[in-house]
């Protein structure tokens, strides 16, 4: 079995979309930067959370988006090989 980047950046994401399941909460901020200055931060933002069944779907949405990663991408950057019998 061949394991690739691609491998590992799925795996990453289904970490955090089952921990995202098991919480049941997201907290976001997002807002607008001035991308020309190196470090630049948030000139304006806005915060949300979200929590409960809605928090879940995010959660479940992120863990099929990384299943989806490790299945359908090809892995054309081998990192490493597990031998298998």
């Amino acid at each position: 079995m061949e394991v690739g980047l691609i491998d590992l950046f799925g795996l990453l994401i289904i970490y955090f979309g089952a921990k995202i399941i098991a919480r049941g909460k997201v907290d976001v901020e997002f807002g607008v930067t001035n991308g020309a200055k190196y470090r630049s931060k948030f000139i304006k933002s806005t915060k949300a959370s979200i929590d409960g069944m809605n928090a879940r779907l995010i959660g479940v949405g992120f863990f099929l988006m990384g299943l989806l990663l490790i299945v359908y991408i090809p892995v054309e950057n081998v990192l490493f090989s597990i031998p298998y019998q």
